[in-house]
């Protein structure tokens, strides 16, 4: 079944509201998307899932060791 207009616009509208979008750019020679990819699956679990559960990993990470953090900016 096709998708509607309509249903592609409730969508959109939804992932605007609920959603922030990154591009991210991996060098091939250094960490290509396969290798990402790979890992993900091995982890049992979605590409984004993956990356976004490894960049809260090191935001909690560097959030508990940097004692730098400047609260007037």
């Amino acid at each position: 079944m096709a998708v509607t207009k309509a249903q592609q616009a409730a969508t959109k509208k939804f992932e605007d509201k609920n959603y922030d979008k990154v591009l991210l750019r991996l060098r091939k020679d250094t960490l290509s998307k396969e290798t990402v990819q790979a890992a993900a699956k091995n982890a049992g679990e979605s590409l984004n899932a993956y990356i976004t559960g490894a960049i809260s990993n090191r935001i909690k990470q560097e959030s508990i060791t940097d004692d730098n953090t400047d609260s007037t900016e």
